[in-house]
């Protein structure tokens, strides 16, 4: 019984560990109060997109630079598709390990850091999306970029 409890209270803590793994922002407290959960990277990444394309007349984006937005965020959003199914079968085989007698922490540490790994990978893959969506804009269209984020904002 006791052993039962505490593998509970492990994947309890497993959970806990991967869903605070986003942390909090001053920044995201509007987010935050308007939805009850955090934004995160992915969320901050999609938006923006969501809003380039949204005011694509208004930041006079090309056909070329639109084509080059969409196909951007079509491919981040495999890549971090493919990640999160990669993750969901690593925490499965964790816990699996979880429930062998007794448990072999070796591998178990081994599939852990393999999940943190592609979190990793998520996280350095959002931010080059970020990096070459500045890429993407000119310098006129991001500045107009951020004064329509502002005024969209307040």
């Amino acid at each position: 019984m006791n052993r039962k409890v505490g593998i509970i209270i492990f994947l309890v803590f497993i959970g806990t560990l991967f869903s605070a793994s986003n942390g909090y922002s001053a920044l995201d407290y509007k987010h935050y109060k308007e939805t009850g959960r955090v934004q995160g990277l992915e969320d901050r990444f999609f938006n923006k997109i969501q809003f380039l394309l949204k005011n694509k007349k208004e930041l006079g984006l090309t056909p070329e630079q639109t084509a080059k937005i969409n196909d951007l965020k079509t491919d981040i959003a495999k890549k971090l598709m493919r990640n999160d199914g990669q993750e969901n079968v690593l925490k499965v085989d964790v816990g699996t390990g979880l429930w062998e007698s007794p448990p072999n922490t070796p591998v178990i540490d081994e599939l852990v850091d393999k999940m943190h790994e592609l979190q990793q990978e998520d996280s350095k893959t959002l931010l080059n999306g970020f990096y070459k969506i500045h890429e993407i804009l000119s310098a006129e269209q991001n500045k107009k970029y951020k004064n329509l984020w502002h005024k969209s904002k307040s």
